[in-house]
């Protein structure tokens, strides 16, 4: 009889012991219930980044709107350029270039009552640098690219990156620090060397010709 009672006994432990729900069970529940709540928060704090970056500008200048978008991802950024206002080709420029959009500003760089836009863009470099892209309406008819000469080997003496590029009336300006090396390290110098560049008629497009040079 004892051992009936006994056997009775580690039966019935054994019952509810299979009916009450695992701890662990809960826990791991709770862990996966944790976990999406911190991916989706993640995922939310990521769009939010991504968001963030993307540039999007309109400016409108003599009759022609440029409508500027991109999304300044690396390593290669995907810009489109769209414009409304002129008579004939208005088919939007898609642009992939390894550089984040900065800034876009509009001027009638040669004066000839239609619109230029430049586009400024820091490079992905591991030394960044200041450069920028150019495109030039034609007769309010249509837009096409305009060459902007890179520096060359006497204009990149002392140059280190960290320079801008800007429109100065109905020029380019472009400036940088000047670096001097002393030993292995490069030091910053107080001096400024600064290039201005006039939009010219080119054989096949129209182009940045310099203009001068000055440090300062």
């Amino acid at each position: 009889m004892n051992n009936n009672f006994y056997i009775l006994i580690l039966a019935v432990g054994l019952l509810t012991s299979a009916c009450s729900p695992s701890k662990n069970s809960d826990t791991e529940n709770e862990m996966k219930e944790d976990s999406q709540d911190s991916n989706g928060s993640i995922a939310e704090s990521a769009s939010a980044i991504d968001n963030s970056l993307k540039f999007d500008q309109e400016i409108t200048l003599q009759g022609v709107t440029f409508t500027v978008s991109a999304n300044n991802q690396k390593p290669i950024n995907s810009v489109r350029l769209a414009t409304s206002g002129l008579q004939g080709d208005g088919e939007p420029q898609t642009i992939e270039i390894a550089g984040g959009l900065l800034k876009a500003e509009a001027e009638d760089m040669n004066s000839d009552g239609s619109p230029e836009v430049i586009l400024f863009f820091n490079s992905y470099d591991s030394i960044p640098e200041e450069f920028a892209i150019g495109f030039s309406v034609n007769n309010l008819l249509s837009m096409s690219r305009v060459t902007i000469p890179p520096l060359t080997p006497e204009q990149e003496q002392g140059y280190r990156g960290g320079g801008n590029m800007a429109i100065v009336e109905t020029k380019l300006v472009r400036r940088f620090p000047i670096y001097e090396k002393e030993g292995t390290q490069w030091v910053k110098t107080n001096k400024m060397r600064q290039m201005q560049y006039s939009l010219k008629e080119g054989e096949a497009m129209r182009q940045f010709v310099l203009d001068k040079t000055i440090e300062y």
